[in-house]
């Protein structure tokens, strides 16, 4: 017959691109003249968004600096009473120093640390470490009489020599370099100082200061404070107003409620003092301040409106109101200026570049197709690796590779619905069947297929101690919360040391080690963990209405077993049969007859290593129900048993039937159960006569 080969399709990814591509085009052709038409009028509100964007970026950065400066002041201020030492100027001046070095290096825009005392005569003294231009930072230092300067050591963080001798000074200078007083109290401690310059009269800094009072009569001892440098804000300003369009060409002027200008675009800075917002020199500006006056009845209030003045400007004012508790409150204000014919150049400019904005719609209409084809090939990559991680049987990983990613298409999500509800079913079926048969399925290692084969594994039956009375005093809906927190601590520990939790037979837990998985110490496994449920119930207690403890009866054996899949052709379990088994579940109950609470073989013993040797306690042989032969029997404990080899000596005595040397020694061991035990047994063995080593026997199953 003839070979029909199948025709290649042109891809749908393709195909769509070039058809949607098309149409974006035909249709912003269309709409492009329309829209233009339109944006004359959507540029207003726009272009008054961008101005106040330019106001708040410039409140913003005022807050900042004024936040920052508040915070370092306060914590300097509780630094002060935390260590509340007298007032001694030259001292303080040294203590200040080493605080506020690291400032002045990592702050640039902080110009000094003025510090201002009373002395006890009423002199005001005063020193500030500032920046000396040959010196790096000096210590500046003033009184009533005379100033003097010295260098700041950088590596003892101490004065150095004096770079600048005492020389006299007028009080009136004195009187100009230190800050005006504001009424600063015990409960309100800050307050701003304003704008100005204590050398010049020009507002070049803003501070602020603490006042400090005497602890136990809280009277006025001093105060101290920061000066920030506003030099900066002149340029900020100006690259405010040029970052932006709508504002470039205007005017930003920040003053006080006074109307002192703090910082202007334009201004009358070569003169030898502050200037208010009149005296700026700009004939638009001061028209504007005619007009705000005039309506508003002040410049400090905010206002937003239109105004015909050399040529029509937008007229905004803000307030920019301090946030922080202080006696005297900082209150700025900015008045901003921008042309009105800036709102027309940006819609010439949105004009203009129309055919560039098609164009890019059409381009971005087939990178968005694109990204659908890539989206779809991703969403299935996901569920390729989810699918990988699930052979592994990694739950945790195959559910994140699908959180990694969502897709908008119906279909892609239906899939991904259906592969959770996979992920929850195989979930589910762990929880049925042991999770490493489910793990070696998965990776092939196990045939699904009925059959058994010889390992040699470890087994334990671990039954649960006063079930009965749990049943009798506990409501049902309790009793299933208790056992299942119970089970759970059991069956995290058994798959935490590699075991398979066989089944649960009633309140008794089936496990073993060395299948699927082969060990290379199963016994050892298995004791560690019997161990590590015995410590986990010793932090977990759970006694019972009647004063009962709630525990495990654990019996543990090893040797060679049948693993595998048994039962029917059409439904099997996987298990482990064989004395091995047996053995085991005889184990479990003897732990009753006994006194103690697990009980393993002397093979168990023999497979143990150190340091899990001193674990393990000799109790003889035993007659196991069912079995012909003796079976040595050993008490394990998580903790080392007391008296190792006098007890190891007593049982070889009650063994070899020297039942007093025996007696004697387990009659010393109160509270003991297994010795009680034995002393029972003693007693009945006395009156019995017999030949050869006594072998215990087991009562009942």
């Amino acid at each position: 017959e003839p070979v029909t080969r199948a025709r290649k399709g042109i891809p749908l990814r393709f195909v769509l691109p070039v058809i949607m591509c098309a149409v974006v085009c035909l249709a912003s052709g269309l709409t492009s003249h329309f829209t233009a038409r339109r944006l004359s009028d959507a540029i207003a509100p726009l272009t008054a968004s961008v101005r106040g964007l330019v106001l708040t970026t410039l409140a913003s950065e005022i807050h900042h600096r004024w936040s920052d400066l508040h915070n370092l002041v306060m914590l300097h201020h509780r630094r002060w009473d935390m260590h509340n030492h007298p007032m001694d100027p030259v001292g303080d001046a040294q203590v200040l120093g080493q605080h506020f070095y690291p400032l002045l290096n990592d702050e640039l825009q902080i110009s000094g640390v003025p510090f201002v005392a009373k002395t006890s005569d009423g002199c005001i003294s005063f020193s500030v470490i500032q920046k000396h231009p040959s010196h790096g930072l000096a210590m500046d230092l003033q009184n009533c009489t005379h100033r003097w300067m010295h260098r700041w050591d950088d590596h003892r963080r101490q004065l150095g020599e004096i770079i600048m001798p005492a020389l006299p000074v007028l009080g009136e200078r004195t009187a100009g370099l230190l800050y005006p007083m504001n009424q600063t109290t015990v409960q309100q401690p800050f307050s701003w100082f304003g704008v100005f310059n204590p050398q010049t009269g020009i507002g070049n800094v803003f501070a602020a200061q603490s006042g400090l009072f005497h602890p136990a009569t809280g009277a006025f001892v001093g105060r101290f404070g920061l000066a920030v440098s506003l030099d900066f804000l002149r340029g900020f300003v100006r690259d405010l107003m040029e970052r932006q369009a709508v504002t470039r060409g205007g005017r930003l002027v920040l003053y006080e409620r006074n109307e002192l200008v703090i910082a202007s675009t334009h201004g009358r800075y070569d003169l030898n003092r502050r200037f208010r917002v009149s005296e700026i020199g700009d004939p638009d500006m001061e028209a504007a301040v005619r007009l705000l006056k005039a309506s508003q009845g002040g410049i400090c209030t905010d206002v937003h409106l239109e105004a015909a003045l050399s040529v029509p400007y937008f007229v905004d004012v803000l307030v920019i109101t301090d946030r922080h508790r202080s006696v005297q409150p900082a209150e700025w204000c900015a008045l901003l200026l921008s042309p009105r014919s800036n709102t027309l150049a940006v819609v010439e400019q949105i004009r203009q570049t129309g055919s560039i904005v098609t164009g890019l719609i059409a381009l971005g209409t087939l990178l968005t197709l694109f990204a659908v084809a890539l989206g779809v090939s991703r969403a299935i990559s996901r569920i390729a690796e989810g699918l990988a991680e699930l052979r592994n049987y990694n739950f945790q990983e195959a559910r994140a590779v699908m959180d990694r990613g969502t897709t908008l298409f119906s279909e892609m999500r239906e899939v991904h619905r259906s592969y959770d509800a996979l992920l929850d079913a195989m979930d589910a079926f762990g929880r049925y069947v042991p999770k490493m048969l489910v793990k070696s399925l998965l990776a092939g290692a196990i045939e699904p297929e009925l059959g058994m084969k010889e390992m040699h594994i470890a087994i334990v039956f671990m039954d649960m101690q006063n079930f009965s009375s749990m049943c009798e005093l506990i409501l049902p809906q309790d009793l299933v919360k208790l056992t299942a927190g119970l089970f759970d601590a059991c069956v995290s520990l058994i798959l935490d040391s590699g075991g398979t939790v066989d089944k649960f037979i009633g309140d008794c837990i089936m496990a073993f080690w060395g299948a699927p998985q082969r060990l290379q110490q199963p016994a050892r496994a298995a004791v560690e963990a019997v161990l590590k449920v015995q410590d986990w119930l010793d932090e977990h207690p759970v006694v019972l209405p009647n004063g009962a403890a709630v525990g495990f009866r654990t019996g543990v054996h090893s040797g060679l077993a049948l693993v595998g899949n048994f039962g029917a052709s059409s439904r099997w379990d996987y298990t482990a049969i064989g004395d091995v088994v047996n053995t085991a579940a005889r184990l479990e109950p003897l732990n009753k007859q006994l006194g103690t609470s697990c009980l393993a073989s002397g093979v168990v013993r023999a497979e143990a290593t150190p340091p899990l040797l001193d674990r393990f306690r000799p109790l003889g042989s035993v007659q196991l129900v069912g079995k012909q032969q003796v079976t040595e029997v050993y008490e394990i404990s998580s903790a080392p048993f007391p008296e190792p080899d006098a007890w190891a000596q007593a049982i070889d005595h009650f063994q070899n039937r020297r039942f007093a040397e025996a007696a004697a020694y387990f009659s010393t061991r109160t509270g003991d159960l297994a010795a009680q035990a034995l002393l029972q047994e003693i007693t009945e063995a006395g009156a019995c006569e017999g030949q050869g080593k006594y072998v215990r026997a087991m009562k009942s199953k």
